[in-house]
């Protein structure tokens, strides 16, 4: 389990703030926290399921707040010594008064083949 608070300011020169590449990704408040649960199925694979959560607040014109959550579910095996399997679902969700709203459903494989 993770949780985090961070502010974030922009930096000035003389009093004048800096202008950054994008002027409201670095001037606002976020919170959030994370859980993840871990179980072995085998000695060979595990299962993963994550729920995380993000709150974030405008500090400065254009005021606004966004909220953002996960929920995660992965499987990994070993298929070999050098060979890996992950396959998983994630849905996720996002409310803003900022940008677009949207929610996405999705699932991946992957495979992982180490030389050595």
């Amino acid at each position: 389990m993770t949780g985090f608070y961070l502010r974030s300011e922009p930096i000035s020169g003389s009093g004048t703030p800096l202008p950054g590449l994008l002027p409201s990704a670095n001037n606002n408040t976020q919170s959030g926290g994370d859980i993840a649960w871990t179980h072995n199925l085998t000695s060979l694979s595990s299962l993963t399921a994550s729920v995380s959560y993000l709150h974030t607040v405008a500090n400065a014109p254009p005021f606004g707040t966004t909220n953002q959550g996960f929920v995660r579910l992965l499987l990994s095996t070993n298929v070999s010594p050098q060979t890996s399997l992950i396959a998983g679902a994630r849905y996720q969700i996002l409310h803003s008064d900022i940008t677009n709203n949207y929610s996405e459903a999705a699932v991946f494989v992957g495979l992982t083949y180490t030389y050595r």
